[in-house]
């Protein structure tokens, strides 16, 4: 190990500035209390989720079903909130949800900057261009941006997605299983880091591939088993969210017209400006959502990419093709009207209301881009020297090369975007009642209750409390027909009450209603009586007991979705088809047993084990894997005018 860090550490050294860059560029979030909150309306919805990991730590198993929110729903079919990305887990274990989901945001800028500096060195790039390009990658609007809506998982998709372009580049030139297997490490990352447009938008970059897959002879290189392979393993690593996504159908809202997108010439515009207020303006095509649209990184870079394509000497071209291609593709498949019609033939690319989302994973190719023309301008011979004179002799002149003013240049153009990105990272107080509100509905029975809608810190609390959450804002639900369980307890911002609803209580400006009728669980006889009954557990882990005179079926609001099992007196019961666990009970005091645990979880979770020990056997042992008779474990090199130079390891 010691020999190992003599070795780098040059390259542990330039890591470390780029992580504590991080950490200054999103210290205003790390205030750990939780009562502070990372400001946007959307932070609730996108953080939770995340409660999964503290349902882990009180009950294991039970865990495997979302039962605090919108009916319940299987907790590891959510793309969203990337609830099993290893940083999730770890940040969330560690300080909790909220002050988790501040850990969870620096680290993901700590990865757009690891991202940006590997892909340099991919590109065997100088010190200045390797560090410029991941500070700014670090504090480019791309990321801050979308934090105006409170989206934390976005950001951790769009951080730890970026780092997928250096490990398709080391796989190119190292074209080992090792190598393969790193890469298909980090597709899984990307996977289950959530949200999915940033990895809609990165698929769309697999044509870009032909370039270094693509022989001058027009022939394929076998190297496209290689990257084939890390796809595969990839999907099997993350498959515990694969195959919940795949066993469960669930619903989500479309926009077939696209109209949140702005017309690609008017997109472009977005990486050189940094005025806040045009991006809350509805100029050039846009919404007055500066979370949609946010991606200046600045002019410098913009220009340096676009002249890279013509200084790509000989070695690099294929691969500076490969990421110029990745920025076209990106761009071009997201054009409103191409959507659109692509919508009217396929109507599941609706489903893909903000498209303009996945625009910041562009940025990771055109700042390599920027940073290969730096160092090229770098290395020009006989560079310009700026002379200076301070009057008198030549004793008094100062010469400088005129690099020095380019470096303050890349100076200023970083402190720019950190400027800019500031505007959105912010830290938010809950509201001093939120709390005092939310233990004022605890119930005897599981009820779910609806705090006021649209206001998401109201979930994060209510969850950690133990409450089920109904009426959720969360973007897709589990049937054909949006319906959720009705809500026992109810806070309005308006006293007049809904129809059923009594007044309970008033505090501030909030209002508590109650419907007595809208009970957890209940036995329907056949005469049409509801007798309640009471619900007890955490998760997929419950119990209900009744006390009914007749027989009648038993009502749960859970949905009822495949997984579930049910006990009656120790003997296992049918459940019913509808929308709601069901289940036929005899008369007299009754205890029934629910639990949840779904096949597709434990096959699961076996898949990635078997899938993770394949993984390593490939990197510490290629020897035993074999593509064909002639592959021993690394693809034959290709010819040296088209691979790049060895960089250091």
């Amino acid at each position: 190990m010691k020999n190992w860090i003599k070795s780098h550490w040059t390259a542990l050294a330039e890591i470390a500035i780029v992580i504590l860059w991080a950490y200054y560029v999103g210290k205003p979030l790390l205030v750990m209390d939780e009562g502070i909150f990372i400001f946007g309306r959307e932070y609730g919805m996108a953080v939770s989720t995340h409660h999964f990991w503290t349902f882990v730590k009180q009950c294991g198993a039970c865990a495997l079903w979302n039962g605090a929110q919108i009916g319940g729903y299987p907790a590891m079919a959510n793309t969203y909130a990337g609830i099993l990305h290893p940083v999730t887990a770890i940040a969330t274990l560690v300080w909790g949800v909220v002050n988790g989901s501040k850990v969870i945001t620096v680290a993901s800028l700590a990865a757009a900057g690891v991202a940006q500096w590997w892909l340099a060195r991919e590109l065997r790039l100088g010190f200045i261009a390797r560090m410029w390009t991941a500070l700014l990658a670090v504090a480019g609007g791309h990321l801050a941006g979308r934090l105006e809506l409170g989206l934390v998982s976005l950001v951790l998709s769009t951080g730890f997605t970026a780092l997928l372009f250096a490990g398709v580049l080391r796989l190119y030139r190292l074209r080992t299983w090792g190598a393969a297997m790193l890469l298909a490490a980090l597709t899984a990352s990307a996977l289950l880091s959530g949200q999915g447009y940033i990895q809609i938008c990165m698929a769309l970059t697999l044509p870009a591939f032909g370039f270094l897959l693509v022989r001058p002879d027009l022939k394929l290189d076998g190297l496209w088993k290689k990257y084939a392979l890390a796809g595969v393993v990839a999907v099997l690593l993350a498959a515990p969210m694969v195959l919940a996504l795949a066993t469960n159908h669930f619903f989500k809202s479309g926009l077939a017209d696209f109209r949140s997108s702005q017309p690609l010439a008017y997109a472009l515009v977005n990486f050189v400006i940094d005025s806040p207020d045009f991006y809350r303006s509805e100029v050039l095509g846009k919404w007055p959502n500066p979370n949609l649209y946010t991606l200046y990184i600045g002019w410098l870079p913009v220009i340096f990419a676009i002249v890279a394509v013509g200084l790509a000497r000989r070695p690099e071209r294929r691969v500076l093709y490969y990421l110029a291609a990745s920025v076209v593709f990106i761009f071009v498949w997201m054009h409103p009207p191409l959507l659109a019609k692509l919508a009217e033939k396929i109507p599941a690319v609706a489903n893909f209301r903000f498209p303009s989302f996945g625009y910041g994973i562009a940025v990771t190719p055109i700042l390599a881009l920027a940073g290969y023309t730096l160092d090229r301008i770098f290395a020009l011979p006989n560079f310009p020297t700026l002379e200076f004179s301070a009057g008198g002799g030549a004793e008094k002149r100062v010469r400088l090369p005129a690099t020095f003013l380019l470096v303050i240049l890349l100076v200023l153009n970083v402190r720019s975007a950190y400027r800019f990105g500031q505007t959105y990272i912010m830290p938010q107080a809950m509201p001093d009642n939120t709390a005092s509100i939310l233990a004022s509905l605890q119930t005897d029975s599981l009820q779910w209750i609806q705090p006021p809608l649209g206001e998401q810190y109201w979930t994060v609390v209510a969850v950690g409390m133990g409450l089920k959450v109904t009426g959720d804002s969360i973007p897709w639900w589990v049937d054909e027909e949006r319906v959720y369980p009705e809500p026992y307890y109810w806070i309005l911002r308006d006293q007049n009450a809904q129809e059923g609803y009594t007044e309970v209580r008033a505090f501030n400006n909030e209002w508590l209603f109650v419907n007595p009728e809208n009970q957890y669980a209940y036995v329907e006889t056949p005469a049409g009586e509801r007798i309640p009954c009471a619900g007890q557990g955490v998760g997929g882990d419950l119990t209900v007991t009744c006390d009914t005179p007749a027989a009648g079926t038993l009502v749960v609001h859970e949905n009822n979705l495949h997984g579930w099992r049910a006990w009656v007196a120790d003997q296992e019961v049918e459940l019913g088809s509808g929308r709601w666990l069901e289940l036929p009970l005899p008369a007299g005091k009754r205890l029934v047993t629910l639990r949840y645990r779904p096949w597709d979880a434990y096959a699961g979770f076996a898949i990635t084990t078997l899938a993770a020990v394949f993984a390593l056997l490939a990197s510490f042992r290629p020897g035993w894997l074999r593509l064909s008779r002639n592959d021993r474990g690394a693809a034959p090199p290709p010819p040296e005018e088209e691979r790049l130079a060895p960089g250091m390891e």
